[in-house]
């Protein structure tokens, strides 16, 4: 076999597919007729073995069918534990009323038997139902958008990258860094467009190891990505009950697995650079930086607004809509630039972000595909949020401000001076 590294994996990866088929069909299709029929026979022959104690065929034949009906039901309870997402059952509730009661519950609530199209029609039929949320999702992340050129005299306002994290940016990539990036990613994970867990990595890295290894080396050193890797899947959640509009769902990627462990140790290694660069008045998403310090801040400072004698002050709350749909990317990567991030590492941060493409699961079925020009996925949203408010909008915040402005006294004590605080995608300036 001839290709890069990244095209082996994945062409062999694909002509597993079919023996995989082969072995489900014959083995494991419709896993709960299987299940009640053996446990059928099992009745049948346990009867006949109450009869006849001393038939040894009877015994072996018994012991045969409990060892067969114990694999059945723990791949049964596996299929389902899949299908409900639910990560408090015990081993003990396998077939259990409640259990498929919760399946039947997540069906119910994940399935969209309307939706209001764009021109304030409901349609009910399914398949103009996934076409509205194609063309929803086309428009927002398959539409790029000009933006403004980024000011260098701003972003040297803000910090920029240390040159010492260079280095450590650009270093190679190891088999350890690989295989805990593998090994970190939860079992119950949703497959990508491929179809391979993250459990099937690990139970067969024996096999697939050198293999995984090779591609995602090849990658880290030539920067090309295969477009195949990028594909994802969007899962519809609905964030609210009685939904009726596709902005009323919450868009979730599914990646494949090879995509993820790049997306993560890129991801790991930006992190570390960005604690010198994201404001300290910037929390969550970040190590050792909490999403209620930034609560408890917002309402002391909002403590006595009300009082008269006090002096005129305000607070500005922004709140970025869509703010991780609507990154675009020329702005990241020139952003990434003027920070001072070397030229390779810009490269392949760009490259796992720009080779987007997507298929939108709607009922069950997969529908359309069309290719990203903006936005971001799993992985990098806290990255891009972080930067592009931090790395851009607060220096602009503090240079803009005019020289007459004076802060409050109690503000002027927290910080020195405290002009906004930050979460993912909202904003709070004082």
């Amino acid at each position: 076999m001839y290709g890069t590294s990244m095209y082996i994996l994945c062409h062999k990866l694909k002509l597993l597919k079919g023996p995989l088929k082969e072995l489900n069909r014959l083995h494991f299709s419709h896993i709960s007729e299987r299940v009640s029929r053996l446990e059928s026979q099992l009745d049948q022959l346990q009867s006949a073995f109450q009869q006849d104690r001393d038939n040894s065929l009877l015994f072996e034949q018994d012991k045969l069918f409990r060892s067969k009906l114990s694999s059945l039901k723990f791949a049964e309870n596996q299929f389902f534990r899949q299908k409900i997402k639910c990560k408090f059952l015990k081993d003990s509730d396998r077939g259990s009323k409640f259990f498929h009661a919760l399946m039947g519950q997540n069906h119910r609530r994940n399935f969209i038997p309307a939706i209001t199209c764009s021109n304030g029609r409901i349609t009910n039929s399914l398949k103009e139902v996934g076409d509205v949320f194609v063309a929803y999702y086309q428009q927002l992340l398959g539409t790029s958008k000009s933006t403004i050129p980024l000011d260098s005299n701003i972003i040297q306002c803000g910090p920029c990258l240390p040159s010492h994290f260079q280095g450590s940016l650009l270093s190679p990539v190891s088999q350890d860094d690989i295989r805990q990036a593998v090994f970190s990613i939860a079992n119950e994970k949703a497959p990508g467009p491929d179809g391979y867990s993250s459990f099937f990595f690990k139970e067969a890295w024996l096999i697939v190891g050198g293999d995984f290894y090779a591609a995602i080396q090849d990658f880290f050193h030539t920067g090309r990505l295969l477009k195949q890797v990028s594909h994802s899947i969007i899962a519809l959640v609905p964030k609210f009950g009685n939904v009726s509009s596709p902005s009323d769902y919450r868009p979730i990627s599914c990646c494949n697995v090879i995509y993820k462990v790049l997306s993560k140790i890129l991801a790991g290694r930006l992190a570390q650079a960005l604690q010198e660069i994201v404001s300290p008045m910037q929390n969550a998403f970040l190590g050792g930086r909490y999403m209620s310090d930034n609560i408890n801040l917002v309402q002391e400072l909002l403590r006595q607004y009300y009082r008269k004698r006090s002096s005129p002050r305000c607070l500005l709350k922004v709140d970025f809509k869509k703010a991780f749909d609507s990154v675009q990317w020329d702005f990241l990567e020139s952003l990434l630039c003027h920070l001072g991030f070397p030229a390779h590492f810009v490269l392949l941060v760009m490259q796992c972000i720009s080779s987007a493409s997507y298929l939108v699961a709607v009922n069950g079925d997969i529908h359309g595909f069309f290719s990203g020009h903006n936005g971001v996925r799993q992985g990098w949203v806290p990255i891009s949020s972080q930067m592009c408010s931090s790395g851009y909008h607060s220096p602009c915040l503090c240079r803009r401000c005019p020289s007459s402005f004076s802060w409050g006294p109690l503000i002027s004590l927290l910080f020195s001076p405290a002009t906004y605080t930050l979460w993912p995608d909202l904003g709070f300036a004082h």
